[in-house]
């Protein structure tokens, strides 16, 4: 049977992992290649309603070509605040609007832009995979003082060394497949 304080140690490591992950994939899914990202405008704020709400949450959004997102806010009166929410977002790109919808075109990107990007995004690499080992660190300092004060013994120190290994390998790896896929994304 397992330790009830090593459980709990994993509990928490893995939970932190998950975070960690998930804060990759916010952080990547704004970089892009050629194509452009639906994701790149799903969390962007728009100020509507004496509040400031998710495009997503007002408008559907749907890819056009690889380079043309169209915005059709179910509520027309929102288009000019869509408009500018768009351009003060930085984003680049041209912004036209039909009277029901707004499109969003972006230029091709260079060879040389995709190589910039590639080389963001295998900073954000290595960015998550340094927080994951600070947090099995942790875990680990954990362990050992667990053992030092006699709440778990020798082997169990071993066997919780071991596992913490498994489950930063695990996560290691989903940042690593996500990170594939998105450059893949980004040289189409």
């Amino acid at each position: 049977m397992e330790n009830e304080i090593l459980k709990d140690i994993y509990k928490k490591t893995e939970e932190n992992f998950q975070k960690t992950i998930d804060w990759f994939k916010r952080e990547v899914s704004g970089l892009r290649g050629s194509r452009i990202s639906i994701e790149l405008f799903e969390n962007i704020k728009v100020n509507c309603y004496n509040s400031s709400m998710r495009l997503k949450e007002i408008a559907s959004l749907s890819s056009l070509d690889s380079k043309t997102i169209a915005i059709e806010p179910w509520d027309k009166s929102l288009i000019p605040n869509i408009e500018k929410c768009l351009v003060s977002s930085n984003l680049g790109g041209s912004i036209k609007n039909d009277g029901k919808r707004v499109l969003f075109s972006m230029p091709l990107i260079s060879q040389e832009e995709k190589e910039k990007v590639i080389k963001l995004l295998r900073q954000k690499i290595e960015e998550a995979k340094e927080s994951l080992r600070r947090v099995r660190d942790e875990a680990w300092k954990k362990i050992q003082d667990f053992q030092r004060e006699g709440e778990i013994t020798e082997d169990e120190k071993f066997q919780g060394k071991e596992r913490l290994q498994e489950l930063i390998d695990n996560a290691e790896g989903e940042i690593e497949k996500i990170g594939k896929a998105k450059e893949e994304e980004i040289l189409l």
